[in-house]
């Protein structure tokens, strides 16, 4: 029997230095919040201007079209709890920051990143970012919280000698490059916009857009407090993806960003989704451009639009 346990005793220890191995090599591959935050530490002070958001502008808002000083702190999968949390943790490492780009999608008022929602995003931002509360050993173990995707992780940077990570110097994601686009780019474009329309009238869906609408005026009165310009974005998605929508949700967005800009001086809001200067060669898929292309279209285009407030920023 002392001989059982003892071997059973051996092989936990086996098992809990393999865990924390792997725990500790997974956090050094690099990953868009590392880097994100890594920006932000090293290049906050000259950061006039930054994007704010999801994917949809992590991967097509090219800082280099913008204006000086600008950089894409937008995360794919983040929605406004994190991206209000992060900028509340970092500001004060920004203090020559002048606008802040942010940009809204079809989904994102219904969409959240509570661990009851999505817990990788939630893990990744406490380890990565430092956002976030402890919220037992799950809220400190990518492994433990990811678990096969984790190990994939670990074997494309490890074993397979892959990136795992696209951003270039001022934060642009190409990981929706042009050259990355597959032929078949277009077949889940009806489907996806389905997947994205939401039963709005059902009473959580009411409570998460009310508690995304409530994030986006904590984000107004943050701004307004340090004078930071504040522009409400929606870009372009494809036309198979608009016709596959729901008329009532893009007029719940379109009526919340509305009231929003009415409601504050600082605030511009601005809707491309319906704009037809976008073909198939700009998208990587039905509502993301690609960052080479059509990025750089939309990116020149806001700029133009917003010229104004990008030459007010000293």
């Amino acid at each position: 029997m002392h001989l059982f346990l003892k071997r059973i005793l051996i092989f936990s220890c086996m098992i809990i230095s393999l865990i924390c191995m792997v725990e500790y090599t997974l956090r050094q591959v690099p990953n868009i919040y590392m880097y994100k935050q890594h920006l932000v530490d090293t290049k906050g002070e000259k950061m006039k201007n930054i994007i704010l958001g999801s994917s949809v502008v992590d991967c097509c808002m090219n800082p280099e079209w913008i204006a000086d000083s600008t950089y894409n702190l937008a995360i794919a999968g983040q929605w406004y709890r994190y991206s209000l949390a992060f900028l509340e943790k970092n500001l004060d490492k920004m203090p020559n920051l002048k606008t802040i780009v942010f940009g809204v999608c079809y989904h994102s008022f219904w969409s959240d990143d509570s661990p009851e929602y999505d817990i990788r995003s939630f893990v990744s931002h406490r380890i990565y970012m430092g956002i976030g509360e402890s919220d037992g050993l799950l809220s400190h173990s990518e492994l433990l919280t990811s678990g096969s995707l984790s190990l994939r992780k670990w074997s494309k940077y490890y074993i397979r000698k892959k990136c795992t990570m696209y951003c270039d110097s001022l934060g642009l994601d190409n990981a929706y490059h042009s050259s990355e686009k597959g032929e078949d780019w277009n077949t889940d474009i009806a489907e996806d916009a389905i997947s994205q329309t939401v039963q709005w009238e059902e009473p959580l869906m009411k409570q998460l857009f009310e508690e995304n609408e409530n994030r986006l005026n904590r984000l107004a009165e943050l701004s307004a407090s340090r004078n930071i310009r504040l522009i409400f974005i929606i870009p372009p998605v494809h036309s198979l993806y608009l016709s596959n929508t729901d008329e009532s949700q893009w007029r719940l967005v379109h009526n919340a960003l509305i009231k929003l800009e009415s409601q504050w001086n600082h605030i511009s809001y601005k809707d491309y989704s319906h704009s037809e200067d976008f073909t198939d060669i700009d998208f990587y898929d039905g509502n993301h451009l690609n960052a080479d292309i059509g990025g750089a279209k939309f990116s020149r285009m806001v700029k133009n639009d917003f010229e104004s407030i990008f030459q007010s920023c000293p």
